[in-house]
């Protein structure tokens, strides 16, 4: 399991940044994607997915129930915690928790240039951190579990 931060500088726009991010993903990778966020952050963020370009979008749906009886966009979106837990694809962390105890192939933190959102972000870092020293300190004993790494980019 691999958990990236990514650090916006002020010119970085949130949602502009996290759509180039997923069509980067899609692009890359056949994983599904899931971006977790506020509630109050959801349909600013499907617009954006739908009109970030003047020629294309981006195919996704806010996730309300299971969907495990039809076809499921690439791309979804949620504030649902229970589903951000047991997803197991791309996640993209857009709210103030951590997400410890998931089932993630990759976590991304996108952390927004304001000081309150910084603070937020080196909490989670910091969560990450004692959960991954744990995770580490359980695979000497038991080989079963996965490595955990954390990264850290700067977005100029």
């Amino acid at each position: 399991m691999q958990v990236n931060f990514y650090i916006l500088s002020p010119q970085h726009q949130l949602m502009t940044f996290v759509c180039q991010l997923v069509q980067t993903i899609l692009k890359k990778s056949s994983s599904n994607v899931l971006i977790f966020a506020d509630s109050t952050e959801l349909t600013m963020l499907d617009d954006r997915l739908w009109t970030m370009d003047p020629t294309a979008f981006i195919a996704h749906e806010i996730y309300q129930t299971d969907t495990t009886n039809r076809h499921t966009p690439p791309v979804l979106i949620s504030d649902r915690q229970d589903f951000a837990n047991q997803f197991d694809g791309i996640l993209i962390n857009l709210t103030a928790k951590a997400l410890l105890h998931s089932n993630f192939e990759k976590l991304l933190e996108i952390i927004d240039p304001n000081p309150a959102k910084i603070e937020q972000g080196r909490q989670k870092y910091r969560q990450y951190q004692q959960y991954t020293q744990q995770i580490n300190q359980q695979n000497s004993v038991n080989t079963t579990l996965t490595h955990i790494t954390l990264q850290t980019f700067h977005i100029r």
